[in-house]
């Protein structure tokens, strides 16, 4: 079993490849959907790390508020990456296996800090990059206004990224043109039995994170 990581930047359009390479009929996993479903199973405990200003009036979470706590302040970030990764790895493992034994030759995987958290020394990647123009205008019309040119500079160097990745695809323009790029891309599987080693590895960033 071979895995691939879709990555790159903030709205470079990682998800638009994930999509594409879906309805080919390839299985993808997502982090960040399997990060947000962690956050909300454990709501009390990010209330003690962050406290009331990112409650709603109902008690429900105000997601805008977390993430302006979470960009601003250092050490509360890695509060909830300490509460949240372990077990975001111990679900992406889970079905890693499963997917292993159900006979998948190659697996996606969108982790949007693929290069941040050093995966790139075990597996190989996409990076989906864009030019900035398109890259602001994308961030405003998804998040508005706020915060969008720190945003951006926030964010590892993309030509960093880029200068390192298995595969890259320049999402700039139409979809089209991106399906294009994917089509030509001859992605190969490995023999199931080497999925063992790819398991390991993880188990290894995992037990790291713990």
């Amino acid at each position: 079993m071979k895995i691939i990581a879709i990555t790159g930047s903030i709205a470079t359009g990682k998800t638009s490849v994930a999509n594409i390479l879906m309805d080919k009929g390839y299985v993808v996993i997502n982090a960040d959907k399997i990060s947000n479903k962690i956050l909300y199973k454990n709501l009390e405990k990010v209330y003690q790390i962050f406290g009331d200003s990112v409650k709603n009036d109902d008690n429900t979470l105000n997601k805008v508020e977390l993430r302006k706590v979470v960009f601003n302040n250092k050490e509360k970030r890695k509060e909830l990456e300490k509460l949240i990764h372990p077990k975001v790895y111990a679900e992406i493992i889970f079905r890693l296996l499963y997917y292993a034994f159900m006979g998948k030759s190659i697996i996606f995987m969108e982790i949007p800090l693929f290069f941040e958290c050093k995966l790139n020394k075990y597996f190989d990647s996409i990076v989906v990059y864009c030019d900035y123009e398109t890259q602001r205008n994308r961030l405003i019309e998804r998040d508005g206004n706020l915060l969008i040119d720190q945003k951006i500079k926030s964010q590892m160097d993309i030509k960093y990224k880029i200068c390192n990745a298995t595969y890259t695809i320049d999402n700039s323009n139409l979809i089209e043109s991106t399906k294009i790029q994917l089509d030509k891309i001859n992605f190969k599987g490995v023999n199931i039995y080497f999925y063992i080693i790819y398991i390991l590895v993880l188990l290894m960033v995992y037990s790291d994170l713990k």
